[in-house]
């Protein structure tokens, strides 16, 4: 951005302090701001019609979210948002946004490819639900915190960045299930569970129990 429109853009920021389970916006709300995590957790999440929370997505520090109202029609936002942990966010003004997009070809085009990453994480986690089961997605997730698309680096750790319970949720698991796939795993010693810390005691294996 520019200068000039960088301190437009300041000038219709603000800082949010949300306590923890605090929520940010409701389901058709009137949508006017985008957000972006300056410390915490947010959550989006929609609310299933026997009244439990499915967790759409979930943000962390420097994580731009409902930043698609920029694109829609219908201005009001199509889930909920509540702070996961005490959480501080930036509000922007989706309107002053739209005027800087309207004079910047880069930032234009730098907004759709943080878009298009989410979009291919989004369609990615259609396929999963489609066509793998409960252990795949969980095996799946945990060897791509901590392995990426490298085994030989693999740091065999992952550091849960929620409770186990909305991680099931994001995961489209239930909590027994989810709790009974890393008991079976740690059973045949391919896990090691130190409260939030998982240890892959066996990569490669796991990632063979899913087809490599």
């Amino acid at each position: 951005m520019s200068d000039a429109g960088f301190q437009s853009l300041i000038k219709s920021c603000g800082l949010l302090l949300l306590k923890r389970n605090e929520t940010l916006f409701q389901h058709n709300d009137s949508a006017s701001y985008f957000y972006l995590v300056r410390t915490g957790q947010m959550a989006l999440f929609q609310n299933a019609p026997d009244g439990k929370e499915k967790i759409i997505d979930i943000y962390e520090p420097e994580q731009l979210f409902a930043e698609s109202i920029l694109f829609s029609e219908e201005q009001y936002y199509s889930s909920n948002a509540k702070a996961i942990i005490d959480s501080q966010v930036y509000y922007f003004h989706a309107h002053n946004f739209k005027a800087q997009l309207e004079q910047s070809t880069e930032l234009c085009f730098s907004l759709m490819t943080q878009m298009n990453k989410r979009i291919k994480s989004q369609t990615q986690e259609i396929i999963e639900l489609t066509l793998y089961d409960a252990q795949y997605r969980l095996i799946n997730y945990l060897l791509t915190k901590c392995c990426g698309g490298n085994f030989q680096n693999c740091t065999r750790v992952v550091i849960l960045p929620t409770s186990k319970g909305l991680l099931a949720s994001r995961l489209s698991i239930t909590s027994e299930t989810f709790s009974r796939i890393l008991t079976k795993l740690k059973t045949q010693g391919l896990l090691t569970i130190e409260h939030e810390r998982i240890i892959l005691n066996e990569p490669s294996k796991l990632r063979a129990l899913i087809g490599g």
